[in-house]
């Protein structure tokens, strides 16, 4: 813990989330629905690829107030305007209701990470169709339960 999570923090968590930023931010997306998809198989790809490490930091944030204000700011520093002029154009195009972008961040990582932590640490050795989930996820956050 004192050797790898500052390591972490200060070096590759910025850098992932600046890399991410670019991957995700930067691109052109003809609807909300397009930047959804992306960032959620962004994300998938990073967790398949990366999780092991992925359980140990979430386990370690659980614990630790410092890191849970690291990650906050790193966040707020690599990610969070970048969503907000997202939401922001989303909004103007009418293709998102008019809430609190904090809510719809909130709404979005939520379920996106609620996936990936089942797909990945909870439950890795299900049998999982990974293109439906992903689909059945991009589904439920456009449109709800509603049938």
């Amino acid at each position: 813990m004192a050797i790898t999570m500052p390591a972490l923090i200060e070096g590759v968590v910025p850098f992932l989330a600046q890399d991410f930023a670019e991957e995700v931010f930067q691109q052109d997306y003809s609807d909300f629905k397009s930047f959804l998809r992306a960032i959620i198989i962004n994300r998938f790809e990073f967790a398949k690829n990366n999780g092991k490490v992925i359980k140990i930091y979430f386990m370690e944030l659980m614990y630790h107030d410092e890191l849970r204000t690291q990650f906050s700011e790193i966040f707020m520093t690599h990610v969070k305007g970048h969503f907000d002029t997202l939401i922001d154009s989303y909004k103007e195009k009418g293709e998102l209701m008019d809430m609190p972008n904090s809510t719809i961040m909130r709404a979005l990582i939520t379920n996106i990470v609620g996936f990936l932590l089942t797909r990945f640490v909870v439950m890795p050795d299900a049998n999982w169709d990974d293109e439906a989930e992903i689909d059945f996820t991009v589904r439920y956050i456009m449109n709800g339960l509603a049938k």
